[in-house]
């Protein structure tokens, strides 16, 4: 129980403490008027050392003229154990002041896809660039002003724990039994074009270390931006092929992703399945045709609403097994016993568009 301040009144967070894993939880808001919000449900992780399947779900890009996002009402039967929120969860683009951040945060989480979503299951967030302003291509270049408005409102309004050791660190691990090992990126706020760095170094090392150390059965990494090649061998609307845009993505800054490639290569990181948003299409996409990332791959999901009618110029031939540019989600399904982790699209109407089955970095069988 807590008392709220006035002004504070629309958001809400608490840090709970003592809850036993692997159970299912309800919590509900109650003013003094006794008027009730929507009972809310989630479930804690499992035991590093459980064996039941996992299922989550991810999807991006929700923008608010797609309100009410139908396809994230579809999430609530699924009873998912989390969900992946890829980035551009809003859109804050032209926001100078923190009552219009705020603003744009309300529109998307009061509409009925986000009431259902976020009633259900829990939420791993991260950023992309709308939450602050749009780029297409290299870094942020807003007043340190706004960028400390856009940080202060996604910390006020996600389900994102403050690290006590850093004034902003997304980057972080979340283990769910022997099934999965969550690697959430921040993919934004420390890119240097001019140093070819899309990451920190420090993110890196983190990264490739825990990587290393993980014996979760797959290692899902929450990547906002594709880094998938999405330029070799394939025909692409020219908004993918030209400069600045190859810049928002991995695929600018080759130095750093064959690095964190060659890590896992080199050192036998099996099952590492990267998520990605960001590009309004959805999409199985494989690294490489060939050379040493052949047969790593990349779900791209989304987007939950802002449909994308230019993903029809996007073959589906490889690298890509599948593309969509309707609305969507990705439900997910970790299987430590099977070693299988099954991906599956789920459309505005909760129809299955695709799935895949993924059992190793270079294996998948695709239905």
């Amino acid at each position: 129980e807590q008392a709220l301040d006035p002004d504070e009144i629309g958001v809400v967070k608490l840090n709970l403490t003592g809850l036993a894993a692997d159970t299912a939880y309800a919590f509900v808001f109650v003013d003094d008027s006794g008027a009730r919000s929507l009972v809310g449900r989630f479930r804690t992780a499992p035991l590093d050392s459980s064996w039941r399947v996992v299922r989550f779900g991810a999807t991006s890009c929700t923008a608010q003229g797609f309100r009410p996002f139908p396809c994230l009402s579809h999430t609530a039967p699924e009873a998912l154990d989390f969900f992946l929120s890829l980035g551009d969860t809003t859109y804050c683009d032209g926001n100078q002041t923190a009552e219009q951040y705020r603003e744009s945060w309300h529109d998307n989480f009061s509409s009925q896809g986000y009431l259902d979503l976020r009633a259900s299951t829990s939420l791993l967030m991260t950023w992309d660039d709308h939450e602050v302003e749009n780029v297409n291509g290299g870094e942020w270049d807003v007043s340190a002003e706004r960028m400390a408005i856009a940080r202060a409102e996604f910390w006020r309004h996600n389900t994102v724990r403050p690290d006590p050791d850093s004034e902003f660190t997304l980057w972080r691990t979340l283990r769910f039994g022997r099934a999965v090992e969550v690697f959430v990126l921040d993919c934004r706020s420390e890119r240097v074009v001019d140093d070819e760095r899309y990451i920190s170094a420090a993110q890196m090392d983190w990264l490739k270390a825990a990587l290393s150390a993980s014996t979760a059965a797959f290692k899902v990494i929450m990547n906002s931006v594709p880094i998938g090649n999405l330029v070799a061998g394939q025909p692409l609307d020219s908004a993918f092929d030209a400069s600045p845009f190859i810049l928002d993505r991995w695929e600018g800054y080759p130095i750093q992703r064959a690095e964190i490639l060659d890590h896992i290569v080199d050192n036998g990181i099996d099952r590492v399945i990267w998520v990605s948003g960001d590009v309004h299409f959805g999409a199985f996409l494989e690294l490489e045709l060939d050379g040493p990332y052949q047969g790593q791959w990349d779900v791209v999901a989304g987007p939950g609403g802002n449909n994308n009618p230019l993903a029809s110029a996007l073959q589906q031939a490889p690298p890509f097994t599948f593309v969509t540019g309707d609305n969507n989600w990705v439900l997910f399904e970790a299987d430590p016993v099977a070693g299988t982790l099954r991906a599956a699209f789920i459309s505005d109407t909760g129809a299955e568009l695709a799935s895949q089955v993924f059992t190793s970095v270079a294996l998948a069988d695709v239905t």
